[in-house]
C-alpha cells in the first residue's frame, strides 16, 4: 500500500528540514511518540528507537533515516521489529515553493501476513490517517519554528 501526503508551510526549506529531521523533537511534534533514543547518528544517517503508548502499554521499534542533503530527500524504514508490517518505508521530499516549503511524505507499507484479517484492516485504516497526522505534525513544526524566530 502507498500513501502520499503533501503540505506547504511558509517557512524556509532550511528551517523545515532542520526541525523535521531533529528526531529528538519528534515526541513534541507527533501525538503518538512518547520518547526517542538515538542509537547511531552521522550527518547523513540516524538510527533510533521510537516509543509509543497504546492502551496504557508501551511499544517500541527501531528505525533508520538516510538523509540526501543535496537533494533534500530523506529515506526511512522500520527495522526491528517490523511487525505489524512486512515492510514500512518512508520518503520525505522537501521543495522550495512560493517563499516557503512543500513537504511530501510517501509511505509504503504492507501489513504482516501473520495478522488476522480484522487486525490487517485496522492497521490499514490507521495508516490511512497519515494525512491527519501530518497536518498536526506540520502545525507543530510551524509553531516550533515561529517560537524560534
Amino acid at each position: 500500500m502507498k500513501n502520499v501526503t503533501t503540505r506547504w508551510t511558509p517557512f524556509s526549506l532550511e528551517d523545515v528540514y532542520k526541525v523535521t529531521n531533529n528526531i529528538k523533537l519528534w515526541p513534541r511534534l507527533f501525538d503518538n511518540y512518547t520518547k526517542v533514543e538515538i542509537l547511531e547518528i552521522t550527518t547523513t544517517y540516524v538510527k533510533f528507537k521510537l516509543f509509543i503508548n497504546e492502551n496504557k502499554k508501551e511499544f517500541s521499534w527501531i528505525s533508520e533515516r538516510k538523509l540526501d542533503i543535496n537533494n533534500r530527500i530523506v529515506y526511512g524504514q522500520r527495522l526491528d521489529p517490523k511487525y505489524p508490517f512486512n515492510f514500512m518505508k518512508l520518503k520525505w521530499i522537501y521543495k522550495p515553493e512560493k517563499s516557503g516549503t512543500r513537504l511530501t511524505w510517501i509511505q509504503e507499507f504492507e501489513p504482516s501476513s501473520t495478522l488476522d484479517l480484522k487486525d490487517q484492516q485496522r492497521l490499514i485504516k490507521h495508516m490511512q490517517n497519515t494525512d491527519k497526522t501530518m497536518e498536526k505534525f506540520m502545525g507543530r513544526v510551524n509553531e516550533f519554528i515561529k517560537e524560534r524566530k
